[in-house]
């Protein structure tokens, strides 16, 4: 979902509305407003009300952190719990997260 609004942020075409995000990915509108509700609570989009109801990263997808959205979806319960993990799956864990702090959202749009 934070793909499909940022590759709109970059192109110019924000805000999206959800209808359409909910159309491109082939997903319910329920599901899709809990998810859009996670990214605005978790302050890596926004929701617009004017001229059109839809939405927009906060920043630059050049400043989004690919380890900040693993937070949000960690944080809105879309992953597991991480509170009975072994040593070896807690650095496998450590490893990854820092892995994708290294990468923006920006990288991996593949937009110009």
């Amino acid at each position: 979902i934070l793909r499909e609004i940022a590759v709109a942020f970059m192109k110019n075409q924000a805000p999206v509305p959800p209808e359409v995000i909910c159309s491109k990915l082939d997903i319910p509108a329920e599901f899709a407003d809990k998810i859009l509700g996670h990214l605005v609570n978790s302050e890596l989009i926004a929701k617009t009300s004017e001229p059109t109801v839809g939405f927009l990263p906060v920043k630059d997808p050049e400043n989004i952190r690919l380890s900040d959205i693993a937070d949000a979806v960690a944080a809105a319960g879309f992953a597991q719990s991480t509170t009975d993990q072994s040593q070896t799956l807690e650095q496998i864990t450590q490893s990854q997260r820092s892995t994708l702090a290294q990468c923006s959202l920006k990288q991996i749009l593949n937009v110009d």
